[in-house]
């Protein structure tokens, strides 16, 4: 009896067992499931002057491609724009680098011209969406910011006086040429930006779109553009001004219920067109929020993989140092010495632009000692240059002349993070600027100088910039040797380079590339920084082995 007592006892206890087991199991799974099937991605596109890279924080980086970088004006028609593919061949190379980075092109013109038809913009989106799946990764993920359809909230606000079946009715209508957008795209990337405070008739609004999309494609992922302000519509009494934090969460719940993920977008200004820095207190609020959303959905924000980046080289590699400044101890070490001139002192500066003054180069030219031993290095100013004065420089330069030219290019990736924003936006602007150069700065010096100044303390960021523009020179490098150009003072008034991010500079460039250029700007390196002063004489010590 006693026996039977407490085998009945065990079985009752494994049967408990077996429910718990079998009611956790049960719970895990759903929990999987639910991970499983919602998952949502936050993208990067914000322009606020001074931003850190937020991938710790779970943003994911995106590559905008605007319009002038993928398109030209028609030759017989100039208020047309047709694909560029000089521009777009140059844009999937650096697309390549990250091939997991969505991309986002902006080409809008297209529908607002009469004469092409929906077939034919569907023709060129195709053809420009294969190309890059052809040239980057069959794998990558691409849309067309604002294909279809447009932003409803934006449509509403500038009819009020209208019924709401005439605003559905004529949205609808304004849409018809940018379904032909989407057909060949990923994702759709809609723009949801917010026109005015009223958040309940955004959010229908929001769900007006969503369904309207699953109607013509029922499997297309939706990745809704947002925009910490409100609609920038010149009129508008909301003009610019940033989103309550109230209303942002509100937005950022809404994308995340009805949608697949978020492109947080924004312009570098405010409602009175002055610019946006990340520490001004509007940005932090709408930041703030922005955090909490995240991790309340940790479980299903999917965090961006870390890059690899990766330059192979010849090996052994002959690295080259030099120096613009003449220090007996270096000599034994084989530092070279070059002529450093200021771009400045060949010109004149007339507010933004460098003018080129042909009189001043011919006399340098005249001035300069014929020596193939000692390189003449032109060193950028702060001011827009045109591709043509790089070839005039050079024309005049090396007319009876042995020396090797070389000539550093004003725009880098340091110096647009300083002044704009993220290393994927920057891209963007780096873009622009390098595809609407008439003519290959690079046809006109002997080596390819990269422009890498230390602008803060994030080594990381920089490495990404060094790695974007060595990759990019290696293109049409066409076989010349590949330096990298490092300035002994920061661009950042605010920002002196101490010897750890001087240091990594160093040993990346020695591993990466052909040679370093270190420019001391005042002359007197040892008394201006004894740091990097330190760091240089210890790298060029170690170096003198494989110093040519």
């Amino acid at each position: 009896m006693k026996n039977s007592k407490i085998n009945c006892r065990a079985t009752i206890n494994r049967f408990i067992l077996l429910s718990l087991t079998l009611c956790y199991i049960s719970t895990a799974y759903c929990s999987n499931k639910e991970q499983e099937i919602k998952q949502f991605l936050i993208y990067d596109a914000m322009s606020y002057i001074g931003k850190p890279d937020l991938s710790y924080y779970g943003l994911q980086p995106v590559y905008l491609m605007y319009e002038v970088t993928l398109t030209k004006k028609h030759s017989d028609h100039p208020s047309k724009v047709i694909l560029d593919f000089n521009k777009i061949e140059k844009q999937a190379k650096l697309a390549s680098l990250f091939p997991r980075t969505m991309i986002s092109t902006d080409i809008e013109q297209w529908y607002y011209e009469p004469s092409l038809t929906d077939q034919e913009i569907e023709q060129r989106f195709d053809t420009l969406f294969s190309y890059f799946r052809q040239n980057i990764s069959p794998n990558i993920t691409i849309g067309n910011y604002g294909a279809a359809p447009t932003a409803l909230c934006v449509h509403r606000y500038y009819h009020p006086k209208m019924s709401e079946d005439s605003i559905l009715m004529t949205w609808r209508k304004s849409n018809k040429k940018r379904w032909a957008a989407l057909k060949y795209a990923d994702v759709a990337q809609p723009s949801l930006y917010i026109a005015e405070p009223n958040i309940e008739s955004w959010i229908k609004d929001l769900q007006i779109t969503v369904k309207e999309i699953k109607k013509h494609y029922p499997n297309k992922k939706i990745i809704a553009y947002i925009w910490p302000q409100y609609y920038d519509k010149k009129d508008s009494p909301y003009y610019k001004q940033f989103i309550p934090p109230h209303i942002w969460k509100q937005m950022l719940e809404a994308t995340y219920t009805y949608c697949d993920g978020s492109i947080i977008w924004s312009s570098r200004t405010d409602e009175n067109d002055q610019s946006v820095f990340w520490e001004d207190l509007r940005v932090q609020q709408i930041w703030e929020v922005t955090k909490h959303f995240i991790h309340s959905h940790k479980r299903q924000i999917v965090f961006p993989e870390k890059e690899n980046l990766s330059i192979l080289t010849s090996t052994p590699q002959e690295f080259n140092i030099y120096l613009n400044t003449n220090h007996p101890q270096l000599a034994q070490y084989g530092v070279q010495t070059i002529q450093m001139i200021n771009e400045k002192d060949l010109g004149n500066c007339t507010n933004e632009t460098f003018v080129l003054d042909v009189d001043k180069v011919k006399q340098f030219a005249i001035q300069t000692p014929k020596s193939s031993n000692t390189p003449i290095c032109i060193a950028p100013i702060n001011k827009k240059s045109d591709t043509l004065d790089y070839q005039e420089i050079y024309k005049l330069l090396k007319k009876d002349n042995g020396n090797q030219i070389w000539q550093i290019p004003s725009t880098s990736l340091g110096k647009l993070r300083l002044h704009n924003s993220n290393m994927h936006v920057n891209m963007g602007s780096w873009a622009i600027n390098t595809m609407n150069s008439p003519q290959e700065p690079e046809k006109f010096t002997d080596a390819i100088i990269i422009n890498a100044p230390i602008v803060d303390n994030d080594t990381i960021t920089w490495k990404k910039e060094l790695y974007i523009t060595i990759k990019e020179a290696q293109f049409k490098s066409e076989g010349k040797p590949i330096y990298v150009y490092l300035p002994t003072t920061s661009l950042n008034n605010n920002y002196t380079i101490k010897a750890t991010e001087w240091k990594t500079a160093l040993k990346t460039a020695q591993q990466w590339c052909n040679g370093i250029i270190i420019h001391d700007i005042n002359n007197n390196l040892p008394d201006t920084n004894t740091a990097i002063w330190q760091e240089s004489l210890k790298f060029i010590k170690e170096m003198k082995n494989t110093v040519d």
